[in-house]
């Protein structure tokens, strides 16, 4: 009598329940790839290591259409952002947004706009990759431009008008 034996009630759906359960646990949090704590699913950030939280991929970086969409805290893949080869060069760069709604404080003066869009602003740094051939094209064109521009300074200078 000390064994126990399967109840009545007991039938071949029970196991399936537990996976059930199993499956709406799964579906109901977000496990930080980061650190391994299980978060709730409507947080976006892991409240043991403040990562992104995100359900499409690990970097959470995705691409709508032609558009680049990632969150704050993701991290690009060490590719060139231009053509997809092995990065060679990363290029640091910050970036600052506010909510489109913000530029109607234009029309109550550009003053009024400008402090309150400093305030209200998200900013994020990014680490964008280069390939070998991106990153010399980036130089050649940085090293034109300063060319152009010196030689246009030199030459408003000789041919400058005197009242």
């Amino acid at each position: 009598m000390n064994q126990r034996e399967p109840s009545p009630s007991w039938s071949s759906q029970d196991h399936l329940r537990s996976d059930q359960q199993l499956r709406n646990l799964i579906m109901t949090s977000h496990i930080c790839t980061r650190c391994g704590f299980q978060n709730q699913v409507t947080v976006w950030q892991c409240y043991q290591c403040g990562a992104a939280l995100n359900s499409i991929d690990r970097y959470s970086v995705w691409r709508k259409n032609s558009v680049l969409i990632m969150t704050r805290q993701a991290l690009l893949p060490d590719r060139c952002i231009k053509c997809n080869e092995p990065a060679e060069r990363k290029l640091k760069r910050k970036l600052s947004w506010h909510h489109p709604a913000i530029y109607l404080l234009v029309f109550g003066g550009a003053l009024f706009y400008v402090l309150l869009a400093i305030v209200m602003r998200k900013t994020a740094t990014i680490e964008v990759g280069l390939c070998e051939n991106h990153s010399a094209m980036r130089q050649r064109d940085i090293a034109f431009t300063w060319a152009l521009g010196l030689r246009s300074e030199a030459s408003s200078s000789r041919y400058s008008l005197s009242i």
